[in-house]
């Protein structure tokens, strides 16, 4: 993924998770969590891979994202 398409996951990460969690057509489980596939089916994501998110969680310098590995 280029860094421009980078940015452009991270905003939109950013946004829905922290800004406009209480917008999602879906709810967090009690430890804050939202289920990628989720979020890959909202409008916004379109053209996002599972692929896309699971490296900018990985990779964000700030690093605001998380991963539940409990499935």
């Amino acid at each position: 993924m280029d860094s421009k398409n980078k940015v452009i996951v991270s905003k939109k990460l950013s946004y829905h998770l922290r800004h406009g969690l209480a917008k999602l057509p879906f709810k967090p489980d009690s430890a804050g969590f939202v289920k990628i596939d989720d979020l890959l089916k909202l409008n916004d994501f379109k053209g996002v891979t599972k692929e896309d998110i699971l490296n900018e969680v990985e990779t964000n310098d700030k690093k605001r994202f998380g991963l539940d590995e409990s499935g």
